[in-house]
């Protein structure tokens, strides 16, 4: 499999939960729709499987591409994968989750259907009001959980607001930051601080739009930015724990690529090299200067269908590569797949369900003569959450369900050949552009410097298909030094600025000709 030579890209594929598809057309560019706008459902169910393929320098491609093959190829293996069910109910729906520090997974659905399986912790009942009956009532079940990824043990959280298709991801001292939601959750700024008792602090007026089905995205000091939600054409910068925003900015363009049936909810947003945030709505994007809150540029239209929720495609900013003497600008690709055509939701209603698209594209958002190049996935997904774990695992929810997926790189035949990240003697506390050091063990006899790559992956928020936050960057090794026996050290510079990777927790792994070492936490400050 060409995909298992880089793991950066291992990593970030299996985020991408495409949908089998017959491509179609879309919309042109500044279509406004000010009829009644119809509710979207719930996300379907995943059917995981990395993608996978080789490169090719054409701009059609039968199979997506690597987008760096200059790292040692993989050890051959006949390894297919293996599936774990880990857990068969985790409490709450796994509608949004993300890992933590703690290697703790944060899990949360929508309050409103009052139930789930678990109840809240000591006793407590919330009180609430029966919209058909107008009963008094109470609700005593949990709607949040945090899951142990090592044991599965689940603890039950207390969340009020109602977090429905709402948005997060983590602050640079590992703090979970979660907005917006439905109802009495719209304006909702939660926090969830990684601790053995922590429990949600929410402020419920903290925005000033509603944020139902926004984006949140790192900006290059650590803050956050949010990104649209429904009927809310406009961002806002996420205010500090205790403060509330008395207005957003408008923003035309969320108003100029909804349709009938919206296609621009969750919008994705990419941190870009140059500072500027990557903005792609329905079948448009564009660059925002969060500086001067102006677009400095718009990028040709995507053409074959909508992109954005209910069309559900996906997407993710590709791997970062760093050099010893970067480029005043670092390249940069975007990649969007799948999706539907723009009434695909509303024939579904009317029980015709149309095929989604197949094409999977990505953009050079740093190159000044960006162009679409269209590629074709292999094989069919439908929408659902995936998390990467320390170990190299995936994290499959379905519901309820927890399964782990190890993939092929994980073939326990070749578990001897992985390297050891030796915790204890590897520095975890990270400053920008200077070198730092990790210490591992590998049963290899020879390691030498061209067959090591060190990345860190910046752990991401993950609903509705799309990874918010999701970012991963190869390092430069400085050398690989032996330090006794089977020990190694390779230093390394971290990056350079807060514009390539935002302060906060990274997962670092050591990879040794394609094999992983299991991640460590290491924080950038």
């Amino acid at each position: 499999m060409a995909a298992l030579r880089l793991l950066s890209l291992l990593i970030m594929l299996p985020l991408f939960l495409a949908i089998s598809a017959h491509p179609s057309s879309g919309g042109g560019p500044g279509l406004k729709v000010h009829r009644k706008l119809r509710e979207p459902k719930l996300p379907g169910i995943p059917i995981p499987n990395p993608l996978t393929g080789r490169s090719s320098s054409t701009s059609t491609h039968d199979h997506f591409a690597s987008p760096d093959q200059e790292n040692p190829a993989s050890p051959e293996t006949a390894f297919n994968g293996l599936w774990e069910l880990f857990s068969s109910d985790s409490g709450a729906n796994a509608m949004h989750i993300n890992i933590l520090p703690n290697n703790k997974v944060i899990m949360y659905d929508a309050t409103a259907f009052h139930m789930s399986t678990i109840k809240l912790p000591n006793g407590e009942c919330i009180p609430y009001k029966d919209e058909r009956s107008g009963a008094e009532l109470q609700d005593c079940w949990s709607h949040a959980v945090e899951f142990d990824i090592d044991t599965a043990k689940i603890r039950p959280l207390k969340v009020e607001g109602d977090p429905w298709c709402s948005s997060g991801g983590l602050a640079a001292d590992g703090t979970f930051v979660g907005t917006g939601g439905w109802l009495d959750g719209a304006k909702t700024v939660r926090y969830l601080r990684p601790c053995l008792d922590c429990d949600w602090k929410e402020y419920p007026t903290a925005l000033a739009d509603l944020r139902w089905y926004a984006t949140q995205a790192r900006l290059a000091n650590g803050s956050f930015i949010l990104v649209g939600g429904r009927r809310s054409f406009s961002y806002e910068y996420v205010p500090r724990e205790g403060d509330s925003n008395s207005e957003a900015i408008k923003f035309p363009f969320l108003n100029e690529t909804t349709d009938l049936d919206e296609n621009n909810l969750y919008p994705f947003v990419h941190l870009s090299t140059d500072g500027n945030f990557f903005i792609f709505a329905n079948h448009r994007s564009v660059l925002l200067n969060p500086q001067t809150n102006t677009i400095v540029r718009e990028f040709p239209v995507l053409d074959g269908g909508s992109r954005n929720y209910p069309a559900s495609g996906m997407s993710a900013l590709l791997p970062i590569k760093l050099h010893v003497q970067n480029p005043e600008l670092i390249p940069v690709e975007v990649i969007v797949c799948g999706g539907a055509k723009p009434d695909a939701y509303t024939l579904a209603q009317k029980g015709n369900f149309t095929q989604a698209l197949q094409d999977c594209n990505r953009l050079q958002i740093t190159n000044p003569d960006a162009k679409w190049i269209k590629e074709t996935m292999p094989s069919s997904r439908v929408m659902g959450d995936m998390l990467n774990l320390p170990n190299g695992d995936l994290l499959i929810l379905n519901g309820m369900r927890i399964e782990k997926f190890s993939p092929p790189y994980l073939d326990p035949a070749l578990a001897i050949k992985r390297p050891e990240i030796l915790v204890e003697s590897s520095e975890a506390s990270l400053l920008y552009g200077k070198m730092f050091s990790v210490q591992f063990k590998s049963n290899e006899a020879l390691v030498i410097k061209e067959d090591i790559m060190v990345t860190i992956y910046a752990p991401p928020f993950t609903t509705h298909g799309y990874s918010m936050n999701q970012r991963l960057l190869e390092l430069v090794k400085v050398d690989v030094l032996q330090v006794s026996g089977g020990s190694h050290q390779v230093n390394v510079t971290a990056p350079p600025t807060g514009v390539v990777a935002p302060p906060g927790f990274y997962l670092l792994f050591v990879v040794h000709r394609g094999l992983p070492s299991k991640g460590m936490w290491v924080q950038i400050k």
